[in-house]
């Protein structure tokens, strides 16, 4: 009946005093023929339930059931064409939108990931081409040499501190000593202001100048090295020079204006 009856029919047999109930489904994408040839092979393969009371046979484009216990009158899931139909869609949508999902998170991880790289390979190039700037004028120190000047660039080394870094005391292995400015930010821009720095004072000499002595780099910090004077601070050294020069000025203006009265 049920490739006559667009796929789907439901019935009932009485037999030695039971009621048996049948139902057989066919996919839509069946015709009357493959339909009947699906259901005659589920029908088949049922009788080896028997004499069980109850059987069913899904088969790949038809279902066919027996059982001496109505179906619900129709309320199952497979007791309509239109059940199966949305069946199979939900399934696809499914599987759609996972597939999506997963594009959409491949996707994003790769442009995150490339934009790292990027960013990473710039910031590493802008700290190469410095760093092999000093290099070309002999001024760069090894970090482990700063390191165990300032013993591990502990407290007690430390002589002061700004708002882009610290300065610290150390003692090179020949008996120097020297102060050590080292900055934490290590941006483009950052870099260079450092090399602009190491390019006024490392060319630079003056006996009113702080003596550059060189620097180093690392993937955190930026470090400048300087001649250590005691007791003496850099603005102290850069400006009196140009005080004790106002102070003379001011007197001589005084003594003439004395000479005028």
């Amino acid at each position: 009946m049920a490739p006559v009856h667009g796929g789907y029919a439901e019935g009932r047999r009485k037999t030695y005093g039971l009621s048996i109930y049948g139902m057989a489904i066919c996919w839509n994408t069946l015709d009357e023929k493959a339909c009947s040839d699906c259901l005659s092979n589920a029908s088949t393969a049922v009788l080896d339930c028997l004499p069980s009371i109850e059987a069913r046979s899904p088969s790949v484009g038809c279902y066919f059931r027996y059982s001496e216990f109505e179906s619900s009158n129709g309320s199952n899931f497979f007791n309509s064409k239109g059940a199966i139909f949305m069946y199979l869609v939900f399934i696809l949508v499914a599987v759609g939108v996972c597939i999506i999902a997963i594009l959409v998170g491949y996707i994003v991880g790769t442009t995150l990931h490339e934009k790292r790289v990027k960013h990473q390979t710039k910031h590493n190039g802008d700290s190469s081409d410095l760093e092999s700037s000093v290099m070309k004028r002999s001024l760069h120190f090894k970090y482990s040499t700063l390191e165990k000047s300032t013993d591990n660039f502990s407290e007690e080394r430390k002589i002061g501190q700004g708002g882009f870094g610290e300065v610290f005391k150390g003692t090179l292995p020949d008996g120097r000593e020297i102060a050590i400015k080292r900055m934490f930010l290590t941006t483009k821009i950052r870099n260079e202001e450092i090399s602009n720095e190491i390019d006024i004072i490392g060319q630079a000499q003056h006996q009113h100048l702080v003596r550059f002595l060189g620097c180093c780099f690392t993937a955190d910090d930026s470090f400048l090295v300087y001649e250590y004077l005691e007791n003496k601070s850099l603005d102290l050294i850069l400006f009196e020079r140009s005080k004790e020069e106002e102070r003379i000025g001011l007197e001589e203006k005084a003594q003439n204006s004395q000479r005028d009265s």
